[in-house]
């Protein structure tokens, strides 16, 4: 994604790492991060980092109308706990 740039696409790191860069410095981010959802959520709003991958990075790509269908709905009865090892 390129700062600036309208928000048509969200995206999902499954695998990889791509560099968040902001103002304040970069930020690296890997797999279960999701990029691009503030500019994809607000219609007026614009993207306020350039995202480039470092590596090969598999992701998933959320046009507007999914992405947004999925922030409004409530998915806490599809979450399954995690038990960790005592």
């Amino acid at each position: 994604t390129i700062e600036g740039e309208r928000g048509d696409e969200a995206f999902l790191i499954l695998e990889g790492e791509a560099v968040v860069q902001l103002a304040g410095g970069d930020v690296v981010v890997g797999p279960g991060a999701v990029v691009g959802e503030t500019a994809t959520l607000d219609p007026f709003a614009r993207r306020n980092a350039t995202v480039v991958t470092t590596q090969r990075t598999l992701v998933l790509v959320y046009d507007v109308a999914t992405f947004r269908g999925l922030a409004s709905t409530d998915l806490r009865p599809l979450l399954v706990p995690v038990r960790t090892a005592a």
